[in-house]
């Protein structure tokens, strides 16, 4: 969320520049990135966490 106040500011600072798009370009990247990265990545290591503690419980038996 941070980063997308100061993208906001650095595009207002930058408004009559043309890397105030690009400012924004890369914001969105990066914020898009995140989510895809963390929509892939969070079931992936749920699932081996899971795995890890229900062998390690099942061998404490």
């Amino acid at each position: 969320m941070a980063s997308i106040v100061f993208a906001l500011l650095a595009f207002n600072g930058l408004h009559k520049d043309d890397d105030a798009y690009l400012v924004i370009g890369v914001t969105l990247v990066v914020g898009i990135g995140s989510v895809v990265l963390r929509g892939i990545g969070a079931p992936v290591v749920a699932e081996q966490l899971g795995k890890r503690r229900r062998d390690k419980a099942i061998g404490d038996t």
